[in-house]
């Protein structure tokens, strides 16, 4: 995306929304085409599928668009996004969504709302222990062998 970045400018927000939202049917109808064929396969949501790249491709050309500038909260909370990536899978099978499925919608809304800003508090949590452990021990390398950068062209 990156080396097309000329390209990709060309892509607003107003043609790639409808565009996301389309590839999230697209998506739905793979998952439930499975569920009716009764083929167990977790394809539809893998992250080796094409349309979930695509969705994937489409988000990020949708934020990369909007110009927030640099915001001192905003920065502190993307730290914890690696973290939430990493955990997020072994965290969802502790949060029993299963049993709220068939409960009353508002409750079910509750639930994810709850679930997604817990694992994200819990992950920033996590890298901001992880940041308070190593940075001494970064610092300590940085002063032995020195800060070297390298660019790439």
């Amino acid at each position: 995306i990156r080396l097309n970045d000329e390209k990709m400018s060309n892509y607003k927000n107003r043609k790639l929304i409808p565009i996301f939202f389309a590839l999230v049917i697209v998506d739905m109808i793979w998952f439930n085409a499975l569920k009716l064929l009764n083929i167990k396969s977790q394809t539809a949501h893998s992250y080796l599928n094409p349309i979930v790249v695509m969705m994937a491709v489409v988000a990020f050309l949708i934020f990369k668009n909007i110009d927030i500038g640099s915001k001192s909260v905003i920065n502190n909370l993307a730290k914890g996004s690696f973290t939430v990536f990493l955990a997020h899978s072994y965290m969802i099978t502790s949060i029993k969504i299963e049993s709220f499925v068939n409960e009353n919608i508002l409750i079910l809304l509750a639930h994810i709302v709850i679930s997604v800003v817990g694992i994200y508090l819990i992950c920033w949590v996590l890298f901001f222990v992880y940041e308070k452990v190593t940075m001494p021990i970064y610092t300590l390398i940085e002063k032995k062998i020195g800060k070297t950068e390298y660019t790439v062209e």
